[in-house]
């Protein structure tokens, strides 16, 4: 199981695809009611977590800014571990791992870990933002509009996500073992 924010595809202007439902089952809609509940901005750390993007299971996902010396700020995406399951050991230990290895990873499809760390009893993974519409709502909006995705477009995105998920599979750590990724 990946880590929350590990491997995201990417393909130009394209964010990583979310991961709800179109036609939300009751645990979906209560993670989706709590996405209304975010109150912005919110200090974590060293981030300033701007908009929460997604709540999953284990797992709720941000905007964030990442702010530094004389000025300096990037925008992240944070994914941080839900306080109900960082009793977990075995999650906890999984996440950590994952991120670790995840950090190996260095291609234009793949979004890029800043950081991994630890506030109070907090985990969380911060990596690179890309922003733009997620795939799920350009499939959503194409769907209104007619049958899918112009053929061009959904190819260009397969091949973009095949080109990150071939990188991933055949990546090694420094002393050249596999990293045992799994994709989700």
């Amino acid at each position: 199981r990946a880590s929350a924010a590990a491997v995201y595809k990417r393909s130009g202007h394209l964010r990583p695809p979310e991961v709800r439902a179109r036609q939300p089952d009751s645990s979906m809609t209560d993670h989706a009611s709590q996405l209304s509940t975010f109150a912005a901005p919110i200090s974590f750390g060293k981030y300033l977590l701007v908009e929460r993007l997604w709540v999953g299971p284990t797992i709720e996902v941000f905007r964030a800014k990442a702010e530094g010396f004389e000025g300096f700020s990037r925008t992240v995406t944070v994914s941080r571990l839900l306080p109900q399951v960082t009793h977990d050991d075995d999650l906890v230990r999984d996440f950590i791992e994952e991120a670790k290895r995840a950090s190996h990873l260095h291609h234009a499809n793949i979004a890029q870990i800043v950081d991994l760390g630890r506030v109070d009893d907090a985990y969380y993974v911060a990596t690179e933002y890309v922003p733009g519409e997620s795939l799920a709502h350009l499939v959503a909006v194409a769907g209104d509009k007619g049958p899918s995705l112009s053929l061009d477009l959904a190819c260009h995105v397969i091949i973009k996500i095949c080109e990150g998920l071939e990188y991933a599979h055949n990546r090694t750590d420094t002393t050249g073992h596999p990293l045992h990724l799994i994709h989700r």
